[in-house]
């Protein structure tokens, strides 16, 4: 048991649950350094739930995949923390990827949504054309892509 973590609390512990619970047991632990800025465990908790209901007012939610192309950042920890709180899978994409290889994994994990660092929008881009001239002129042997969500 963590010190300060309350013992009979109901439910599943799952990751959305930790992050509330560790910002009501420690708010002001630093629980990201990303390159020299810090955020402590009740600002990451709130900007978690800051992005989750704008997931889940945009209609988001258990059973939907989001797929992210970033590098590694407390923005990236956040998206995490706000799937988890969701009960959204989370699917990181690596930035290092080509667009074709891009453009191949939105499809197979059937992302609904696809968070992109302004970094990485010029790679995103060219995914969707790629994906976009897949659909207008599938391969012979292929099978039809279904349409995005």
């Amino acid at each position: 048991m963590i010190p300060g973590m309350q013992e009979n609390v109901e439910g599943p512990h799952t990751i959305g649950r930790w992050l509330r619970e560790r910002a009501g047991a420690d708010p002001r632990r630093i629980a990201i350094d990303d390159r020299g800025v810090a955020l402590d465990y009740r600002t990451l908790h709130s900007r978690a739930e800051r992005l989750a209901t704008t997931l889940s007012d945009a209609g988001y939610g258990p059973g939907h995949r989001i797929a992210t192309v970033s590098g590694n950042s407390a923005d990236h920890v956040v998206a995490f923390f706000a799937c988890a709180l969701l009960g959204i899978a989370l699917v990181p994409l690596s930035w290092r990827l080509t667009p074709n290889e891009l453009a191949d994994l939105v499809r197979r994990s059937e992302a609904a949504l696809v968070l992109v660092d302004d970094e990485y929008s010029a790679l995103a881009a060219a995914a969707l054309h790629v994906r976009g001239s897949r659909r207008r002129h599938p391969r012979s042997s292929a099978r039809p892509e279904s349409s995005a969500r």
